[in-house]
């Protein structure tokens, strides 16, 4: 869901069309030459808190020692405490700049405590100057892509204080040619290759002729649509997938096909994984946004579809 604060500089980073790529973000932070803003883009991503959860850390609240920073439950969403485990240089970092004297680990020139929306002004001002779109959400899904490295679910999960938490798996580029590889038929090649491009089941079995021109797939794809039409001498009010009794093809059929494709590679797969694949594979394309609304997604649901992890 779109962050929700009280305040006009928080956006949730569904509008953003570019994919911020997390080494350059890294890089640009520890280029921060103020220690306090550095310092809060280094715990939002080596912790994944909240931020209101960051506004509120105290000096008290870091076991330096072990490097260990513990969220009280009277500041969280969910009255559960959490200790999250920082990397030893950061611990030390936060060391030296935290005053034992002072109340609050971040303040400003006019309070003892940051506000949640100064903190949300100090990211706006760096995405403005990295000249990027970053937000707290944004640093929130940086930690948990580069936390399913060395972490389970569950332990993110216990980080981030996030209740749920899905894995959408997807096909790596070498599954997909040795399935690809596998097929026989030219019918079940083209309803592999339209599951690919991002089209549901009920979609391709509603599919007319008329349609193959609409489709914004890849050329080759197109033209083997083309030539499957032409060899069955279709017109363009005719359906291009039907079953042998001339009847439309089912979502249970093209389930079935796809196991198959899946049983002949030794492979897992059916049309909810192709779909997630067909997700992932847009999300990396410079055409993101076209691709996505193609296949239904609108901007706004476009944060709906982050996680993604190969199967």
């Amino acid at each position: 869901m779109p962050v929700k604060t009280n305040n006009k500089y928080s956006k949730s980073y569904i509008d953003a069309v570019k994919k911020v790529d997390f080494g350059l973000v890294k890089t640009l932070i520890h280029s921060i030459k103020n220690t306090r803003d550095r310092l809060i883009f280094e715990i939002f991503l080596n912790s994944g808190i909240n931020p209101s959860e960051i506004v509120e850390l105290k000096h008290n609240d870091f076991d330096f020692l072990h490097s260990k920073l513990m969220i009280r439950k009277e500041i969280t969403k969910d009255n559960t405490e959490r200790i999250i485990q920082l990397p030893v240089e950061l611990s030390e970092e936060i060391k030296k700049f935290s005053n034992e004297k002072k109340l609050y680990l971040f303040s400003s020139k006019l309070s003892p405590q940051m506000t949640l929306r100064s903190l949300h002004r100090i990211i706006e001002n760096y995405s403005k100057e990295f000249k990027i779109k970053l937000t707290t959400h944004d640093l929130k899904k940086f930690y948990i892509e580069n936390s399913l490295k060395e972490k389970n679910l569950d332990e993110i999960k216990k980080d981030t204080g996030l209740k749920t938490f899905s894995r959408r798996e997807t096909l790596n580029k070498e599954k997909i040619k040795k399935i690809k590889d596998k097929i026989t038929g030219i019918r079940e090649e083209i309803i592999f290759g339209l599951l690919l491009a991002g089209l549901k089941p009920k979609r391709i079995a509603n599919l007319k002729v008329s349609d193959i021109e609409k489709l914004q797939i890849d050329i080759s794809l197109v033209n083997k649509l083309n030539e499957f039409v032409k060899k069955r001498k279709l017109e363009r009010h005719h359906l291009v997938f039907v079953t042998r009794q001339n009847s439309i093809l089912s979502n249970e059929r093209i389930l079935q096909l796809t196991q198959e494709m899946g049983k002949a590679a030794n492979e897992k797969v059916n049309p909810r994984l192709l779909n997630n694949t067909a997700i992932s594979l847009a999300l990396s394309s410079p055409e993101k946004v076209a691709k996505l609304n193609f296949m239904g997604i609108s901007k706004e649901r476009f944060h709906l579809h982050g996680g993604f992890v190969e199967a």
